[in-house]
């Protein structure tokens, strides 16, 4: 393998790296943010203000996005290919059925 290759790759797993650790540090934040509404809430009788629209739009997309390296890096996403096969069986199970 060249040199490049070797490069290319210690770049991507220092990205996947930097990636789990934001989506690590950013579920960790999104925890202690509502566990401080509920106990607010609970409390006070009063919520933290737009609680739920920070963890929809901002927490839960770089809890997510950025652990996507890892997944695709360590081949736990599925193959196109193992998904259209098991869609054609259960359609044609179904459709055999129906006759």
């Amino acid at each position: 393998m060249s040199e490049r290759y070797f490069k290319l790759y210690s770049l991507f797993e220092k990205i996947k790296f930097f990636g789990m650790l934001l989506s690590g540090v950013t579920v960790f934040i999104m925890m202690l943010y509502t566990s401080a509404d509920v106990l607010l809430r609970n409390i006070f009788g009063t919520s933290m203000l737009s609680a739920y629209e920070i963890s929809q739009n901002y927490f839960m997309p770089l809890a997510v996005f950025p652990a996507l390296a890892y997944a695709f890096g360590v081949g736990m996403m599925p193959r196109i290919e193992f998904l259209i096969t098991k869609v054609k069986n259960i359609f044609f199970s179904a459709l055999w059925q129906l006759y």
